[in-house]
């Protein structure tokens, strides 16, 4: 009787003890998985029609993640992400994941890549510049010259209809309607030059023809301020702006 008790004992005590060292090894708690961190690299200028290489490059913890469940990447011209193309990238070995494309058309534009591995999404951007392009000095020249030429007012009517809870790096649709003499104005050019005290230079946003007179496009601020909003209007001879002042909210 005492041996079999002494050996019921002997169990307990070896059932604690690898309890409290199973609670001591993981307090209890599910261990945090380190980030996954993407670089992006991208060509900082390219020719209208130049083939070139896109690559990111996935690590957690230092080491390649091989086994990514999605990476893809992105391409849409400055200020029309809503006409973006997507493309699946192919997977090189050592974490790198590569995609290859071209431009048709001189303009700026975006590339993202957004990679989905181990539960977690990342998504970084850059700039890629195609072709050669008009300054912003060349472009208020041609603007100064256009408007010696032309009246501001032609029987042109801008309206700028926005949502007025703007919030920065918030990213909405921009509508602007346009009239002359009362009627709609279709067919035309509308961008939107973007400026305010802590931009070094203006953001522009071309703008498309949703109907007669209707133009939009998506608009995003990147700090919180005022913004002033000009919207020029170009169709034919005719070429006219407005300004529109515009608070965004942090």
């Amino acid at each position: 009787m005492k041996k079999g008790l002494f050996t019921l004992l002997l169990l307990a005590f070896a059932t604690a003890c690898g309890q409290s060292e199973n609670q001591d090894s993981n307090t209890g708690e599910e261990a945090v998985p380190a980030p996954i961190e993407v670089e992006l690299e991208a060509p900082g200028s390219l020719d209208v029609d130049e083939n070139a290489e896109f690559r990111a490059t996935v690590t957690q913890d230092g080491e390649s993640v091989d086994d990514a469940s999605e990476v893809e990447f992105e391409f849409w011209a400055e200020g029309s992400k809503d006409d973006s193309e997507m493309i699946e990238a192919t997977h090189e070995g050592e974490g790198v994941y590569i995609v290859e494309n071209s431009f048709e058309e001189a303009a700026t534009y975006m590339v993202q890549s957004h990679v989905t591995a181990h539960e977690m999404h990342v998504m970084p951007k850059q700039e890629v510049i195609v072709g050669e392009q008009e300054t912003e000095e060349e472009h208020e020249e041609e603007a100064e010259s256009e408007e010696e030429h032309h009246h501001h007012d032609d029987g042109v009517t801008v309206d700028l209809v926005s949502d007025d809870s703007w919030t920065m790096e918030e990213e909405k649709e921009m509508t602007v309607a346009i009239n002359q003499d009362g009627t709609p104005l279709a067919d035309a050019n509308v961008t939107l030059e973007v400026n305010n005290d802590q931009l070094e230079n203006p953001l522009w946003i071309n703008l498309t023809e949703q109907e007669d007179g209707q133009y939009a496009g998506p608009a995003a601020f990147p700090e919180a301020g005022t913004y002033t909003i000009t919207v020029h209007v170009k169709k034919d001879d005719l070429h006219t702006h407005k300004d529109v002042d515009l608070e965004v909210a942090e």
